[in-house]
């Protein structure tokens, strides 16, 4: 059974290598100003240390910028559901308006020859008629 490396974790060490083979070819003392005091210290500690404080930064940086998008995730999956409810809802809401609409048939028809209704109309839910029912014929 083979692993395969993440491609990243494979350039993270090549960097490494790297920077650690820059500090060893730079390990000659360096003086440090640090505001009140100066140090001698090696450069290779200066630039190991500097990378380190980098990384760290980096790694800080991301994590607040992941932080903040998983929230998006998770309110846009929230209005996702909401809108798979609405949606639900329209559907059934859908199917009994068609249910309803075969009931008007059944009880409504059209002789082909006369090309016009027989039989009861209903109004839809909400409409009023201003005709009574003397006034529609």
């Amino acid at each position: 059974m083979k692993k395969n490396i993440p491609v990243n974790v494979i350039v993270i060490l090549l960097i490494s290598i790297g920077i650690a083979l820059f500090a060893i070819a730079n390990a000659e003392s360096i003086p440090i100003n640090l505001i009140f005091t100066e140090l001698e210290i090696s450069a290779a500690i200066v630039i190991l240390v500097s990378v380190t404080v980098g990384a760290l930064i980096a790694f800080a940086i991301d994590s607040f910028a992941k932080h903040g998008l998983k929230k998006q995730v998770k309110e846009r999956n929230k209005k996702i559901d909401k809108l798979e409810q609405e949606i639900n809802e329209k559907n059934e809401k859908i199917k009994w308006l068609e249910s309803e609409l075969d009931e008007i048939r059944e009880k409504t028809f059209v002789t082909p020859s006369e090309g016009r209704f027989e039989g009861t109309l209903t109004e839809e839910p909400g409409e009023e008629s201003d005709k009574k029912p003397d006034q529609e014929k």
